[in-house]
Formats: C-alpha cells, sequence, structure tokens
C-alpha cells in the first residue's frame, strides 16, 4: 500500500485526537477519537496520516476535511474561504490540496439545483454524499460506517447490550425519531394493533410516550389525515445496540425519511447498508422505487421471499398499506418455516456484502482521483 492520503485538522489535541475544522454541523460522536477512526476506516485502502496546518506548505496533494449534517448548508459553504486559516486559501490558490466535504444526511428537496451550485461554486470541493451524481466531484459514500464498529446509531445509544434474557423476535425496527415523519407514527400504532409489537424489537425515543403530541403536530401532512394511538410504552426500548438487536431477530423493517417524496435523485442511505453487513433481509418503507434503485447498484433484494410489489407504488398511503400487510403475512408464517427461508438468502446476503466492499472501494478511489484532478506540484 504505498498511496497516501494526508488529512489537515487545524487543531490535533495530543488527549482527544481530531478536532473538526470550521464546524456548522459535526458529525455524531461515536466513541473517542471519531475522526480519526472515520478516516481511516472509510480510506482503508490508503495510507492515512494526519498532519496540523502549521505545516501544510511542506505537504502536496493534501485535503482539509470538514463535516456537514446536510447539503442545506451549501450556501454557507460558498463563503467558507472566508474564514478558512491562510496557509490553507493559499494552498488552494496554488492547487496543492483540496477541501473535501462530508455529508451526514441525505438531501430531501431540489437535488439538481445543489447539484449546479457545486459545479459553478465550488468545483474544487469534493463531496461525499448518500447520493450517486454524474458530477465527478459529488461522491457516494457510507457516512456512518463506524456503527457496527460500537454497536449503536448514534451518541444517543448505548455499547451495552440490554436484551440480555429476551428471546429471539421475528421483527426488528430502529426508531429512535419516530416523530420525524407519520409514516412511523403509523408503523408504531399499526404494531399495537396487530400485536405483532411482541415479536419485534423496536425502540423509540422516551419509549414512544410523547406519541400523543407529535401525532397532533403531523395531521396536516402530504398523507392527509389519518388516525393513529399507541400506548404500549412499556413494549417499547428507548435505545438499542445494533449488533446485539441484529443478532435477536429475523427481518429488519428499515425507514428513510423520504417516504413522501418522489425524486429522479433516488439515495439510499446507512440505514441500508447496516443490513447488508448484518446479513439481514429487511423491509423498506421509502421513496417509490427504492429498491429497484438498490437492485441498480448492483444489490440483490429478497423477492420472492418478501413480497416487494410495494416498491413501485407512488401514492405514500397506497405504500405502506401494502409494506403493512406484507408484515402481516410474515408474521403468520410459522417461525421454523421462517428460519428456514431466511437460511437460503445465504448467496443474497455474501453477493451484498461483496458489492458492499465494492462500492467501499470504489469511494476510496474516487476519491483519489479527484483530489489529484488539476493539482499543480
Amino acid at each position: 500500500m504505498s498511496d497516501k492520503l494526508t488529512f489537515i485538522f487545524d487543531r490535533i489535541d495530543p488527549e482527544h485526537g481530531l478536532i473538526p475544522n470550521t464546524v456548522f454541523e459535526p458529525l455524531p460522536s461515536i466513541g473517542d477519537h471519531t475522526y480519526e477512526r472515520f478516516l481511516k476506516k472509510t480510506f482503508s485502502n490508503y495510507e492515512v496520516q494526519f498532519k496540523p496546518t502549521y505545516f501544510v506548505d511542506n505537504e502536496f496533494g493534501w485535503l482539509y476535511p470538514i463535516f456537514l449534517n446536510n447539503l442545506i448548508y451549501l450556501n454557507s459553504i460558498r463563503h467558507i474561504k472566508e474564514v478558512l486559516p491562510r496557509k490553507i486559501r493559499i494552498g488552494l490558490y496554488k492547487k496543492r490540496g483540496k477541501i473535501i466535504i462530508f455529508v451526514l444526511e441525505p438531501l430531501i428537496g431540489n437535488y439538481e439545483l445543489v447539484e449546479s451550485l457545486i459545479k459553478c461554486d465550488t468545483p474544487d470541493y469534493i463531496y461525499c454524499t448518500h447520493h450517486t451524481s454524474s458530477v465527478p466531484n459529488i461522491i457516494n459514500y457510507d457516512a456512518t460506517i463506524l456503527e457496527l464498529d460500537e454497536g449503536k446509531i448514534n451518541d444517543k445509544d448505548v455499547y451495552e447490550e440490554v436484551l440480555t434474557g429476551y428471546d429471539n423476535r421475528r421483527f426488528s425496527c430502529f426508531l429512535y425519531y419516530y416523530m420525524d415523519c407519520p409514516s412511523r407514527l403509523m408503523f408504531l400504532s399499526f404494531l399495537e394493533k396487530s400485536q405483532i409489537i411482541d415479536d419485534t424489537f423496536i425502540s423509540a425515543k422516551d419509549q414512544g410516550k410523547d406519541f400523543d403530541m407529535y401525532l397532533e403536530s403531523m395531521q396536516s401532512t402530504n398523507l392527509g389525515s389519518f388516525y393513529s394511538e399507541f400506548c404500549s410504552f412499556e413494549k417499547v426500548f428507548d435505545t438499542l445496540n445494533i449488533v446485539e438487536t441484529f443478532e435477536k431477530s429475523l427481518i429488519h423493517i428499515t425507514f428513510e425519511a423520504e417516504i413522501l417524496y418522489s425524486s429522479p435523485h433516488q439515495v439510499l442511505t446507512e440505514k441500508v447498508y447496516r443490513c447488508v453487513e448484518a446479513e439481514m433481509p429487511f423491509i423498506l418503507f421509502s421513496h417509490p422505487n427504492a429498491l429497484k434503485y438498490y437492485r441498480y447498484l448492483g444489490f440483490k433484494s429478497f423477492s420472492p421471499f418478501i413480497n416487494e410489489n410495494y416498491d413501485t407504488e407512488k401514492d405514500p398511503k397506497k405504500r405502506i398499506s401494502m409494506i403493512l400487510l406484507e408484515i402481516k403475512r410474515l408474521s403468520e408464517i410459522p417461525i421454523d418455516e421462517l428460519t428456514a427461508e431466511i437460511n437460503k438468502l445465504k448467496p443474497i446476503f455474501e453477493h451484498n456484502k461483496k458489492i458492499l466492499a465494492l462500492n467501499h472501494l470504489k469511494t476510496q478511489t474516487s476519491v483519489y482521483k479527484e483530489l489529484h484532478n488539476g493539482l499543480q506540484q
């Protein structure tokens, strides 16, 4: 491994490690030395080194990383050079390095506008996002590659295993931010009414005790008015350990925030990729044709074991109903039969993990190629 990637940081603390540069919205903190471990794992095929800004004059082909929660901060990025250290500004002017921006959340909205702004205003910046794009400096990456190392989703989740003593269950679902989308409230209500909640490991903030408050605020949505209720708080976990939960369940129910949106710029996030890594079949609450896009990326889905006809339904309310019907069907299959069917999916799991690894490699090579595009020794 001869190729190197040098990341420049304004501050490298002897105790806490890398301090993020010019932070608008940092990545969730997952354990100690988060940024160090994140960059080393994201670019695991390269020799990754970190150097302070003070020594950047002696470096060539460096990356100055900035972490954002969402591309809605792009307007701020357009003016980022105004607050960069002088040495970084000079290095950019001399084309000796580049800014790389890691975006945690997918964009919901006008992605064409974002692409246009990036091409016009920051063509020399590298953007790592959840999206795929024909724009060469927009590169798809896994924003939460550290998750399975820690067994947790974000800094609010637990390291400790909490399911010791519980029998395995049929379903699992991470729904801590259940208040983010009406489909999530509808799902909680469905689990309770159908009693499938007794066969599901599910997390929700404060065990879903503020359900009624969030429900009231969501009655004017693109789904129209809907009736839901929920009071099975004692059957919900506040937080769950990812690794442990996957080990003790058979099928994961995955929620993306984009279920109400239909956009030509489709997106998949860590919520799907963590299932690939864990070799879990999943049902996906997302935008129409999300599974079609998943297959376009080279992955295989789980039809006919799971009826995935819901994926092509454009009406979000109908799509949700189709998904709930499929969950109900799967809940009625004898557990031994269900387990046997899932065991037959092993070749699909193995294929998908290979694709995930290839995509990880593609991210690394794309960043390295884009870094050296236009630099001047």
